[in-house]
């Protein structure tokens, strides 16, 4: 059993954007540099190769900005003025910019609370009353595109098909159940199960998470791999000063 306990409100700016460069990024950008190519060099054909063998795509072309993707990528749909293309809220503004510079109508979208992300439920609504839509720009905000069900027995898929597993049971506000596997479970492993218990306390809530049920061969979910990858970065980084 691993708890997370938040006692005391947040104090703190959170940052609009905090660079991380603490592998090779120095170096490659001295290995460019060095190279008399500024653009499209050799860096750029191998990044554009291992994207799409990575996506499973016979050919990729790298531009310069997400900006500059998603314009081409409504053009490549036919997307034209007067048209509509759907656009969630929680997004930044070029996710809309790119649809007016085709001339065409960006339909904003409310996202789910919690999340930020639109959900099936919203697009179907928002199809019924739109049926002419053209397109739609799919945001995966913070990074992490989860796809999880309100419903119980429903399934749900986190961190690109990394984890999987199945809703079993749901009590808002106060408890979540669910069969839990990674990619690395072997095909005989038998689902694990998640308990997550919310408490509320003064100033937070409390998190109980109960792991049981792991394979031998993944002992590291239980030998501190949810307190040393989840909880303690947690504690860490709402922590620290801005």
């Amino acid at each position: 059993m691993f708890e997370l306990q938040a006692t005391e409100r947040l104090r703190r700016r959170i940052p609009y954007a905090r660079v991380s460069c603490d592998g090779n990024e120095l170096a490659y950008v001295r290995e460019v540099l060095e190279s008399g190519w500024l653009t499209t060099a050799s860096k750029t054909l191998a990044f554009e190769r291992k994207f799409a063998e990575a996506v499973g795509a016979r050919f990729a072309i790298a531009v310069n900005s997400c900006t500059a993707a998603l314009h081409l990528g409504l053009e490549a749909l036919g997307v034209q003025a007067g048209d509509r293309v759907l656009v969630p809220t929680m997004t930044f503004t070029a996710s809309a910019v790119v649809v007016r510079y085709l001339g065409a109508d960006p339909v904003f979208l409310d996202v789910e609370y919690g999340t930020g992300l639109i959900t099936p439920e919203i697009l179907l609504a928002a199809v019924e009353r739109y049926p002419d839509v053209k397109a739609l720009v799919v945001v995966h905000f913070g990074g992490q595109p989860a796809q999880i069900s309100a419903q119980e027995g429903a399934a749900f898929t986190v961190w690109n098909g990394y984890i999987t597993g199945r809703n079993l049971e749901l009590e808002p506000a106060r408890r979540i159940v669910q069969s839990w596997r990674t990619t690395k479970f072997t095909p005989a492993d038998p689902d694990s199960r998640i308990e997550v218990l919310l408490e509320p306390v003064p100033g937070g809530t409390k998190v109980t998470v109960h792991h049981t049920n792991v394979p031998d061969g993944h002992t590291s979910y239980r030998d501190g791999g949810w307190q040393n990858s989840y909880f303690e970065p947690m504690k860490k980084h709402f922590g620290r000063d801005a």
